[in-house]
């Protein structure tokens, strides 16, 4: 019975583990599937914007060449591909991605890229960086870094791409379903933790109670064992006892040959 107790609860928590590990595999090799064949061609943008001067020191100045800048700011803008897909040329539209800096543009003073990949080229247009028509492949993050010249620079931006093209912050949405996800998780995984310890509990009573029941029969036939050699042994005694007498040599050639009667005087 401790056998069958023993193979039925292992049985139960090979099953509770593999049942819910079987459906997120699943779940996770569909979402992987499904991102691989259809297309998402996606963008996110960023801006870091640095003031230059602070406004208690009043004496200081900056310049480039004759043109004083009374608010200068250097910003940097960060564009990165977030899709599956790389965002071509067609995917503009013919028209390029205007970022409106809500202040005059002084100057670019530096654009780069990772990935080895070349950077779109930009060009100031007024208060804006204009983006032209230009392959940004999958995972390329573009940085363009400005000189602007205001007192209340913000970004702004108009375009017209096949492709989604958002802050880089989480939306409210997406901030609510992710907190709600990452409690979701949470609590999953708390029960899982307490299933889990009640689960080893039990099954640490059984091997328990399983060990001690084989230390049991394995002392049960030792103390067999002793009995039967012990059995055996007394059995060869009596048996050596009621043994009957070594046959005697055979009589020699005209000796007389003892009578019954002889015999059993003898």
């Amino acid at each position: 019975m401790t056998f069958n107790t023993l193979a039925a609860s292992w049985t139960e928590v090979t099953s509770a583990v593999a049942a819910p590990l079987a459906v997120a595999a699943t779940l996770l090799a569909g979402w992987w599937a499904w991102r691989a064949v259809v297309p998402h061609r996606k963008a996110i943008y960023k801006v870091e914007i640095t003031p230059m001067l602070s406004s208690s020191h009043s004496g200081l100045a900056v310049t480039l060449g004759s043109d004083r800048l009374s608010h200068p700011h250097v910003a940097t803008l960060f564009l990165t591909n977030t899709g599956n897909r790389e965002i071509d040329v067609a995917s503009f539209n013919s028209e390029p991605i205007d970022f409106d800096m809500n202040c005059r543009i002084v100057s670019v003073l530096a654009s780069t890229s990772n990935q080895n990949r070349r950077v779109p080229p930009a060009a100031i247009n007024g208060n804006a960086l204009r983006v032209d028509p230009y392959v940004i492949h999958k995972g390329q993050s573009v940085a363009y870094k400005l000189l602007l010249d205001g007192a209340n620079p913000r970004l702004d931006y108009r375009h017209n791409l096949s492709a989604s093209l958002k802050e880089a912050k989480p939306a409210p949405n997406e901030q609510r379903l992710y907190i709600l996800g990452s409690l979701g998780v949470l609590v999953v995984s708390v029960a899982m933790t307490m299933w889990a310890v009640r689960i080893t509990e039990n099954t640490s009573e059984d091997l328990k109670r399983f060990g001690k029941e084989l230390e049991e029969v394995a002392e049960a036939q030792y103390q067999r064992g002793k009995r039967d050699q012990w059995q055996e042994e007394r059995r060869r005694e009596k048996a050596g006892e009621a043994a009957p007498p070594a046959p005697s040599a055979p009589a020699s050639a005209g000796s007389p040959t003892p009578s019954a009667s002889q015999t059993e005087r003898r």
